[in-house]
């Protein structure tokens, strides 16, 4: 992924001064787009990096006795309890496999509180002006209400994800 990592930024991902995107697509940098990318199901994602709070690994989890899309369990984190979400799960329909081996651990926060997505890896965080973000072509199915615009990269489509609709999506309110 080196041609993602040349258009890496850094920058704060507090979202100070964070405005609608071009047509409402998606949150980020005044100017544009700035999200962590995430590397999940041999696909690329951008979480908006106002809505990271960190990055984790996870020790355990307490699994629960319900089946919901992508849930893989909570977990403590510093005394609060959080629901692990397994991302491609979430995004795909296909049940979480704790023993996948994917352990990168994204806390996110959205208007369903905190909630963990577990990813294949970090690519690290790309940031780009408005007019590169596009909505999804064509019929995107039932991905495509979840992501909120793409970025045609030299050797990936960066998928910029709706945290809210995911959230959604996760907890079956969607």
């Amino acid at each position: 992924m080196r041609r993602l990592a040349s258009r890496r930024s850094a920058g704060s991902a507090d979202g100070a001064g964070a405005e609608d995107g071009p047509a409402g697509l998606v949150r980020g940098a005044p100017d544009g787009y700035h999200v962590l990318a995430v590397r999940t199901g041999g696909q690329v994602f951008g979480l908006p990096v106002e809505q990271v709070r960190e990055i984790i690994t996870l020790e355990s989890l307490t699994p629960l006795p319900v089946e919901r899309r992508g849930l893989m369990g909570l977990a403590n984190i510093r005394g609060e309890v959080v629901p692990v979400f397994d991302l491609k799960g979430v995004l795909d329909g296909t049940p979480a496999d704790p023993g996948s081996g994917r352990r990168t651990d994204v806390v996110v926060v959205t208007g369903f509180g905190p909630m963990v997505l577990r990813a294949d890896g970090i690519l690290g965080t790309v940031r780009g002006p408005a007019e590169e973000l596009t909505a999804p072509a064509g019929d995107p199915g039932p991905l495509g209400r979840l992501v909120s615009g793409v970025v045609p990269m030299p050797d990936c489509l960066l998928q910029v994800l709706d945290l809210e609709r995911l959230a959604a999506a996760a907890f079956g309110q969607a």
